[in-house]
């Protein structure tokens, strides 16, 4: 009998975090231009990408931006984020990955380009527990995390940041690694995943994450 294993469980590739300053949270990527998108990881599973993804650091914490092409308006769901536009994201600071259950150092957020403020149309970042988890962080409240969004006529961004203060354990050195995956969620294209697909229990098992490498 073949086994049919996902290509992307088998490498565990570790990719370059980059460090950046001069970052605003303000929808428009044009400040990350130097910086390369993540890897299209879903490819080594013969899955299109639909989406980039671009990560970055520094010292105020964990900068996050998302680009795809689409025409139609952004639209969500706060009681079922995997069913509309947004963009979640697991990190764990401390990068162990050998365990099947998150720590205090694991933490799960959910970013919606709209939901937020009081007409409901701001975007809005919320942190949430990780099912399963041995222990869990304090979570943020939505105030504390930076998010912008920028649509036009052929193309939708997303930008946030994950300040320090919030994440527990976040010590940045270049060269240390943390465990990272992300999950897009697009109403028009579908889901698109980074270190696993959705077979897989990444939602609360860290051992399922990538690798990031903090850089200079």
């Amino acid at each position: 009998m073949t086994v049919d294993f996902p290509s992307r469980l088998i490498f565990k590739p570790v990719v370059d975090c980059p460090r950046i300053e001069g970052i605003t949270v303000d929808g428009d990527l044009r400040d990350w231009q130097a910086i390369a998108p993540l890897p299209p990881l879903c490819t080594l599973d013969g899955i299109e990408p639909f989406a980039e993804m671009k990560i970055a650091y520094n010292d105020s914490g964990i900068y996050l931006a998302t680009f795809t092409e689409r025409e139609r308006a952004v639209a969500v769901s706060r009681q079922r984020p995997h069913s509309a536009d947004s963009l979640q994201v697991w990190l764990d600071t401390r990068g162990g990955l050998s365990g099947h259950r998150a720590t205090r150092f694991c933490h799960y957020f959910i970013l919606l380009p709209k939901g937020g403020g009081r007409g409901r149309d701001d975007p809005v970042g919320r942190q949430m527990e990780i099912r399963r988890a041995s222990d869990q962080p304090t979570l943020a409240r939505p105030e504390d995390i930076t998010i912008a969004i920028h649509q036009d006529e052929t193309s939708y961004s997303l930008e946030a940041l994950l300040p320090a203060a919030i994440l527990n354990g976040f010590a940045p050195e270049p060269g240390q690694t943390i465990g990272f995956t992300y999950l897009i969620t697009d109403l028009v294209r579908g889901r698109q995943t980074y270190a696993c697909g959705d077979e897989f229990p990444y939602s609360y098992d860290p051992s399922t994450w990538g690798r990031l490498r903090l850089g200079q």
